[in-house]
């Protein structure tokens, strides 16, 4: 059972990675709108210069690398419930070969 204990684990850490990555993205989002909005209450003479494209580049590159963590975060979940299907597809293969019903229907 710790196979199935370790892929249990993995898929559910895999969820909360996933959770955590999209609220990041969220935020990404949230302080690049507040930057942007600030920028646009500023005269003209300080919109252009080069602090502010700073700011933007900075907070355009924190999204992108929340949007890549969420990928990735995707990714191993899908990897870590395959795991788990293989295992669930494993336990059952090996219930059946020992004469233990698994509730489907016999293979003839």
């Amino acid at each position: 059972m710790s196979r199935a204990n370790n892929a249990q684990v993995k898929v559910d850490v895999a969820n909360q990675n996933l959770i955590i990555a999209q609220l990041n993205v969220q935020a990404a989002d949230t302080e690049a709108r507040q930057v942007f909005n600030t920028i646009q209450t500023l005269p003209d003479v300080y919109r252009y210069t080069f602090d502010v494209s700073i700011r933007l580049a900075h907070v355009a590159n924190k999204r992108a690398h929340a949007v890549a963590a969420l990928a990735d975060a995707q990714e191993q979940l899908k990897r870590a419930k395959a795991e788990m299907e293989e295992w669930e597809k494993e336990f059952r293969e090996n219930l059946y070969g020992c004469g233990v019903s698994t509730g489907g229907k016999r293979k003839r």
